[in-house]
């Protein structure tokens, strides 16, 4: 019984431990971060809330991907069969 007791205490003391060591982290990346500058003029309200441009890629395979259709290149049958009332 002292053994389960004991195994329990330091689970639970790790568990705090854990909980504590992540709590400092996130409240120090927290106060790290850049804080935005205050907003003076209309300019400046303007610019915080027009968002920025952004460039749409081209895809980099595009022109790359051969027009190939499967069923054509799959169908033994093609030329086999001519249609009589054509």
């Amino acid at each position: 019984m002292d053994n389960i007791n004991n195994n329990l205490n330091k689970a639970v003391i790790a568990g705090f431990v854990i909980l504590l060591a992540g709590a400092a982290t996130w409240l120090y990346s927290s106060q790290k971060q850049e804080k935005p500058a205050p907003i003076k003029t209309s300019a400046d309200i303007v610019e915080a809330v027009t968002a920025p441009e952004i460039e749409a890629g081209s895809s980099p395979v595009a022109n790359k991907i051969p027009e190939v259709n499967p069923v054509d290149l799959a169908n033994p049958f093609k030329e086999a069969y001519k249609n009589p009332f054509e």
